[in-house]
């Protein structure tokens, strides 16, 4: 089963993350769709627990509202920029280094942000192809689009993994059938040799023979 991981900030899309969180499971399943800050255990290196999932899921959506990138940290900075353990930080890093689909979801009037204003480990986020999600009357709309792709996407993501499943069988099974194959081939060639094969075999048995016979002689010389 395909993963979605939905990766957002609860000061900049909560209420706009949540609807598009139901929509999905409608559609996936609870299990198939993971919403992070949701779902990380009490007790746990949040930055291992985010690089674990992103390392499970196939599709990547990064809600970005109009205080994605203006989320400030305890100091006043710019938590994106100024803070490499900051959530969205760790999760976009790790989803880039992937390569999978990683999805801007751009709500509440957002745009992708620009390549400058973002830290290098993830501006390549900037050209990552994006989809808006509108509020009402729109937002069902724009959500069945999204749903559409997601299901092209994992659709064909599972079955890229299915044919190379079954061709790293096949190759397999071809490695065991070469090796039955030259078994069966020098087994035939012993039990049922070819006339060449056969006369070359009577030869050598006339010649060992001949010589077994002179070097009795040699032994035992007749009186």
């Amino acid at each position: 089963m395909s993963k979605i991981l939905i990766s957002y900030r609860r000061g900049d899309s909560a209420d706009v993350t949540g609807r598009i969180y139901d929509r999905l499971i409608q559609q996936f399943g609870r299990t198939a769709v993971f919403k992070d800050v949701d779902s990380i255990p009490l007790g746990i290196d949040f930055r291992t627990y985010l690089d674990q999932q992103v390392a499970k899921c196939d599709v990547f959506l990064a809600v970005i509202g109009q205080n994605w990138m203006r989320s400030e940290g305890p100091r006043g900075k710019h938590r994106l920029v100024a803070d490499s353990s900051d959530f969205v930080h760790v999760e976009v890093e790790a989803a880039l280094k992937r390569d999978i689909p990683v999805i801007p979801v751009l709500v509440g009037g957002a745009s992708i942000p620009p390549i400058d204003r973002l830290p290098a480990s993830i501006q390549s986020l900037s050209y990552r192809n994006g989809i808006v999600v509108r509020p009402d009357p729109d937002f069902h709309r724009d959500m069945d689009r999204l749903i559409d792709q997601l299901v092209a996407l994992m659709n064909g993501r599972e079955a890229y993994q299915v044919q190379s499943q079954a061709q790293d069988t096949a190759n397999s099974l071809g490695s065991g059938g070469e090796e039955a194959h030259a078994e069966r081939g020098f087994l035939e060639r012993v039990f049922h040799p070819t006339p060449s094969e056969y006369l070359k075999r009577t030869v050598i048995g006339i010649i060992l023979m001949l010589a077994f016979i002179g070097a009795v002689f040699l032994l035992f010389p007749p009186k």
